[in-house]
């Protein structure tokens, strides 16, 4: 059994040559790399030594250039001096722990973060005993003194459970972990489905074009004595070049969007060993799946028939009008779908969140120590004073209407509590502790009561809900309104209920299709916290920037410091979501592009393998109506058929993905008349060019050649 213990450090930061510089921060021991290999490109990976230090390829050519980084030295936010030992190569595959460097867990034995532990077992017999040895509760207060009756469970995570589900890494941001989102891959993966049998149909169609062509040549071939060696050679052949051109020019095109691409996704696209071998499965199996069809067809044939029926196959015929459906329903799907996704994400970004968004600007203004182990009482007393500085710097400000402190921003990171309602049963509610001042930044209204008088050195606290929470508590009015923590009241009987002083209206404490949750908010006049939350006078943005860089000078001796406006984290909450209608969009486009292609090519063929029919209905007196009538009928058929059948389809695969969503946009039937417009215009504008351009030649010209 190997074991490694973690702590992710998140958001730290290090400082070298008087520079503060952010880091996402890892501390392990050696066996972290015995379960997780990294190739080394310098040094060593061994974190025996308690300074000893790893760093990132990119991250040390950030850090110090073109020079060595091995045996430099920095300095760490705990104070301590840290030695550089070894540089890890980035790799090419995604990572679930987005590291800069990692730290030797003997640096510290007291971190800010709870460890996360990673064991390999030998056997799953292993695994099965320790996960039942955790199913036994256990108290989590040792001393029966405590009074406290808390119990717990635990169990072993697979490694992929925990890719695939953030809540298990708890409150690390998404800068430090990466974690995957099953829906956006079935999304994703569906999607490039529907291209590809798009494509596949398409490629079927105009092969089947392409063989009532060639099938001619090669009944030729057979009267004049080739054997079936040489015929399916030169088959193999052209269709080998055929496609060895279309991969070429597919490459072509992968490389020249390999950056738009990366910058849709927000991850660096690389190449591995499943491309190559995709790419070359492609080229030699394709052209010789398509080459013993094109030969088996061509053998079964009799001469004289195959020659006489070129280009009057009516199974054939019919076999292309089935596949061209079949694209276009594909196409309709996609493009209804990118439209509605387009709508929602609109929708979701120009939807009021209920709160103050406009000049309120997130900084992070406290940068003391998170390992815990160094903290004396004359560096606590410091670190004190030097928080009291900043705060007394904040209230000098001209251009601050409002600020306050705390551990969470209001877009998120609550915990839940258990409540009891006025009936007795319990009420999850996400709990955060705030100052008056909170509501004051962000415009929140009191609906219901009021705020009392709070002394500013008083460590007393009040209850504010909103009214989703007023509601699941059973109450009407914050009059007579008592908070039951369930918890509390469990351990301790005669624990006293809080009243419940105001009520706030709801807002949408992250992405709105969550909707809104009940929330309780315990009102204090001090609390602590690293991150300050700012409303300045609109337009003074920059200007309480700059000061809060001055405020970092003066108490830390650097400008460096992590902010954020509040609009662009609220637009953040939404890339997840323009990704993947940037994705609909895409693929809604290449959808078009292949069916007008095979559209092209299948009308090209058809219209002029009806020429010379063309020609004697205009001998005949036909009008140019009575053309485009009879060329075009089939199509518009297909095309309308189609999207009767893509319309009911569509609306069940949004039902589905959005049934899930408190808030989405409606489904209208504006969105299937766009597509419809858009799908049938381009795609009859191709049809009737060729149909124009074949009832406009001279039907002497067409007689004579054909």
């Amino acid at each position: 059994m190997t074991r490694s213990r973690i702590v992710l450090l998140e958001n730290d930061y290090l400082t070298y040559q008087s520079n503060r510089i952010p880091v996402q921060a890892m501390a392990a021991d050696s066996a972290y790399f015995e379960l997780f290999p990294y190739h080394v490109l310098q040094g060593s990976v061994s974190l025996e030594d308690p300074a000893s230090v790893l760093l990132m390829e990119g991250f040390a050519k950030k850090l110090f250039g073109k020079e060595n980084p091995i045996g430099k030295i920095l300095t760490y936010l705990n104070g301590k001096e840290i030695r550089v030992t070894g540089i890890l190569e980035e790799p090419i595959n995604k990572r679930m722990f987005n590291f800069d460097l990692v730290l030797s867990s003997k640096l510290s034995s007291l971190w800010e973060r709870m460890p996360l532990d990673f064991i390999r077992f030998t056997s799953e017999t292993e695994v099965m005993k320790a996960n039942k040895a955790g199913s036994y509760p256990r108290f989590i207060n040792q001393d029966a003194r405590s009074g406290d009756s808390r119990k717990y469970t635990f169990s072993l995570v697979p490694i992929s459970d925990m890719y695939w589900d953030r809540a298990l890494i708890g409150r690390s941001g998404p800068d430090m972990l990466v974690s995957g989102n099953r829906s956006q891959l079935f999304i994703l993966g569906g999607i490039c489905l529907l291209i590809l049998l798009a494509g596949v149909m398409n490629f079927i169609n105009l092969y089947l074009v392409l063989m009532v062509k060639r099938g001619k040549v090669y009944s030729l071939r057979k009267v004049f004595g080739a054997d079936r060696k040489a015929l399916f050679k030169q088959i193999f052949i052209e269709n080998f070049l055929l496609i060895a051109a279309s991969m070429i020019v597919a490459w072509l095109i992968v490389e020249v969007t390999n950056i738009p691409v990366s910058s849709m996704f927000g991850s660096q696209l690389t190449y591995t060993a499943f491309d190559g071998i995709l790419s070359f499965s492609i080229l030699l199996f394709l052209p010789l799946l398509v080459s013993i069809y094109a030969f088996v067809q061509c053998q079964r044939s009799l001469l004289a028939v195959s020659i006489r029926k070129v280009g009057t196959d009516n199974r054939s015929v019919r076999s292309r009008m089935i596949f061209l459906f079949l694209q276009y329903m594909i196409t309709f799907l996609l493009v209804v779908l990118s439209i509605y996704f387009s709508k929602q994400l609109n929708f979701m970004l120009h939807a009021d969140p209920g709160f103050r968004v406009e000049s309120v600007i997130q900084a992070n203004l406290i940068y003391e120590s998170r390992d815990f182990a160094v903290y004396t009482m004359e560096t606590i007393k410091q670190r004190q004073e030097r928080i009291t500085e900043i705060d007394q710097l904040m209230k000098s400000c001209p251009d601050i209407q409002y600020w306050t402190t705390g551990h969470s921003s209001i877009l998120g990171d609550y915990y839940s509590t258990n409540f009891q309602s006025v009936k007795g049963e319990t009420v999850a509610l996400l709990q955060s502790y705030v100052t008056p001042d909170f509501f004051k930044v962000f415009n929140l209204a009191f609906v219901d009561g009021s705020l009392p008088e709070m002394d500013e050195d008083s460590r007393n606290r009040v209850a504010v809900v909103n009214r989703a929470a007023l509601k699941a508590l059973g109450y009407t009015q914050c009059e007579g309104a008592m908070l039951v923590d369930e918890m509390m009241k469990r351990n301790v009987p005669d624990f006293p209920a809080q009243p419940i002083v105001a009520v706030i209206d709801d807002y949408y404490d992250g992405h709105i299709s969550t909707g809104v949750h009940p929330m309780v908010f315990m009102v204090g006049s001090q609390l602590d916290g690293d991150l300050y939350q700012i409303y300045c006078h609109s337009g003074k943005e920059q200007a309480v920037i700059d000061y809060l860089k001055s405020i970092q000078k003066k108490v830390y001796g650097t400008e460096d410091f992590k902010y954020s406006l509040l609009k662009d984290d609220v637009a953040e909450l939404y890339k997840n979501d323009r990704q993947i209608a940037s994705v609909y969009a895409l693929f809604a486009c290449i959808a078009i592009v292949i069916v007008c292609l095979g559209l092209f090519g299948i009308s090209l063929f058809d219209i002029r393998q009806r020429s010379h029919e063309v020609a004697i209905r205009k001998v005949n007196g036909a009008s140019l109506k009575d053309l485009y009538l009879l060329l075009g009928r089939k199509y518009l058929v297909i095309l309308g058929g189609a999207f009767a059948v893509a319309l009911p389809l569509s609306w069940y695969l949004i039902y589905e993905y959005t049934k899930d969503f408190v808030v989405k946009a409606p489904i209208g039937i504006g969105i299937f008349l766009i597509a419809l417009l858009l799908v049938g215009g381009i795609s009859l504008g191709t049809l009737f060019w060729q149909i124009n351009k074949i009832a406009h030649i001279d039907p002497a010209k067409i007689i004579k050649t054909e």
